[in-house]
């Protein structure tokens, strides 16, 4: 077993452009994301997932730092789930599986044989179950702020919709609501206890790529189904919520020290964390301090410890 380590100092980027367009068939359609290419064409690339809501701009500080670091650059392939942004027209049926299966198409679509699966939030689970479906693909796992499941105190009889009000009750109330401008829609967010400093560019750009609209009536791209589909499989499908247990090969958690709303409540409690590394030896822990759900991909501290933990297991990975 690894203990819990801090992760605070990595080396700092090169400048790096803005991601090049991912566009690949899957079923139903074009899935389409984002690529941040080192400047090494030799560097290795891997693939991260976003959370429920949320899209493939999320990584952008992690990405820059990867691709841009002059001693050990990663190219970083980035997907915007179906029924997310610029892949919001695929249809379903949607589901964590189906998302899986997107993501080692991605992997063939780059010509990439084996490599280091990212993921957070919801992305977690996702390549949890990319590394079970294929493990000859994936070199290791970093799973950012989700994959671990903790036992739930629901009946499983219960009424899925009602389980996904009370999962996830503001962010579909969200993708229901109608803004007269981006600058409310802006204004929402920035009013989150997670972003409680305000705004930066990169966020401000994760979010406006959500928007879709004109004059008075702007709206999330968000299919809100697709939100309902894949919240439940998290709730309720048991397959789902252990895919990591399934998994071989090395996997890093790395932990949001100040949980989802920024109040120190941590979404990877000991309770569910402990017994995973007791079991596994080449499962390890990291606490990304100061950051919570949203920041430890999406802040300046979070993205470089989350960077630095997916370059170190990349080149381990390489190594062996």
């Amino acid at each position: 077993m690894t203990t819990a380590r801090r992760a605070d100092d990595v080396p700092g980027p090169v400048a790096v452009a803005q991601p090049d367009a991912l566009t690949l068939p899957v079923d139903g359609g074009d899935l389409r994301g984002g690529i941040w290419r080192a400047a090494d064409p030799g560097a290795p690339t891997v693939v991260a997932v976003h959370g429920i809501t949320s899209n493939h701009l999320s990584w952008a500080k992690v990405a820059r730092l990867l691709a841009g670091d002059t001693d050990r650059p990663c190219s970083v392939a980035a997907p915007d789930l179906r029924g997310r942004v610029l892949s919001a027209g695929l249809p379903g049926p949607w589901g964590l599986r189906r998302h899986a299966a997107d993501v080692l198409a991605v992997l063939d679509h780059l010509g990439v044989q084996r490599c280091v699966l990212v993921g957070h939030s919801m992305g977690a689970w996702v390549v949890a179950l990319a590394a079970e479906t294929a493990p000859e693909r994936v070199a290791g796992l970093v799973l950012v702020d989700g994959g671990v499941s903790l036992p739930l105190a629901f009946d499983h009889g219960a009424d899925p919709d009602q389980v996904m009000t009370a999962v996830l009750g503001p962010a579909l109330a969200r993708l229901a609501k109608t803004y007269p401008d981006r600058d409310t829609y802006l204004a929402e967010w920035a009013a989150h206890p997670a972003f409680r400093g305000g705004l930066d560019r990169d966020q401000r750009a994760c979010l406006m790529a959500d928007l879709v609209g004109s004059g008075f009536a702007w709206r999330s791209s968000v299919v809100a189904d697709a939100i309902r589909a894949d919240g439940t499989e998290l709730v309720v499908d048991d397959h789902v919520r252990d895919a990591l247990g399934r998994t071989t090969g090395p996997a890093v958690l790395v932990r949001a020290a100040r949980g989802l709303l920024d109040d120190d409540a941590v979404l990877l409690p000991p309770a569910a964390v402990d017994p995973l590394l007791a079991a596994r030896a080449d499962t390890s822990l990291v606490d990304a301090p100061h950051t919570n759900h949203y920041t430890v991909v999406m802040g300046e501290p979070g993205a470089v410890t989350t960077a630095g933990v997916i370059r170190d297991l990349v080149h381990a990975t390489r190594a062996t």
